[in-house]
């Protein structure tokens, strides 16, 4: 089998170069093993923090179930819902922290790996775009995980609008690079378009305002030395 990687830029390019060849799509979804199963995993096969190859993260499932949630929307193709259906169940069960719920982008392996923010948002905005469509069943997880947000936001700052990417213990705080930072702005401008989550809307601002600030910069990068000096 593929690695989550090659199989989700192969549904990437095609969704890209304007390819839609669903015969592909179906090849990927029968390389994955999808049989119908009411969750199903895939598979990251590079070693990663001491962990086993082979090892299976949130943000792979709900990257891949949102390829799919996007050609079941062209195709309008069953299979391809269920599967995505299927993606999004096994990281909810799967691939989720016990203190906090966030759905966790690395192995769960203890308390001493921290929150990282953007899987979390991929997470509940893939859960916005499915509920728009039938049979959505996930409604307890959608208002679960927004509520955990509003909570938990705050606490992932690194400082004034610049966001943490702490993936486990250490003496400093690591705080995202400016690609991360770019990337968690987009997240939240797409999570803003939907009514439940406009309390987003100044925490926006802040990430973004930030984001192009000199100074928010230089301290990011200092401590960042420091982190990765002093770990």
């Amino acid at each position: 089998k593929l690695s989550w990687i090659r199989l989700s830029n192969g549904l990437m390019s095609i969704y890209r170069e304007n390819k839609y060849d669903k015969k592909i799509v179906y090849e990927i979804a029968e390389n994955i093993g999808f049989k119908g199963q009411s969750n199903i995993s895939v598979e990251n096969k590079y070693r990663w923090n001491n962990e086993k190859e082979n090892w299976i993260g949130g943000l792979s499932q709900i990257r891949m179930a949102t390829l799919f949630l996007f050609y079941f929307i062209i195709w309008k193709e069953e299979l391809f819902l269920d599967l995505s259906d299927s993606l999004l169940s096994y990281a909810i069960k799967n691939c989720s922290k016990k203190n906090t719920f966030f759905i966790q982008e690395y192995p769960n392996s203890g308390p001493k790996y921290k929150d990282v923010i953007n899987c979390e948002l991929f997470f509940i905005l893939h859960l916005l775009n499915r509920k728009k469509i039938e049979k959505f069943s996930f409604d307890h997880e959608l208002d679960n995980h927004i509520e955990i947000l509003k909570k938990q936001m705050e606490n992932l700052f690194f400082f004034d609008g610049w966001l943490k990417y702490n993936l486990a213990e250490s003496n400093f705080p690591n705080p995202s690079t400016p690609a991360y930072q770019s990337l968690h702005k987009n997240l939240l401008i797409s999570l803003t378009t939907f009514k439940e989550m406009e309390f987003l809307n100044q925490i926006l601002k802040e990430v973004e305002t930030a984001l192009y600030s000199r100074k928010h910069f230089l301290y990011a990068f200092i401590i960042k030395i420091l982190h990765r000096t002093f770990p």
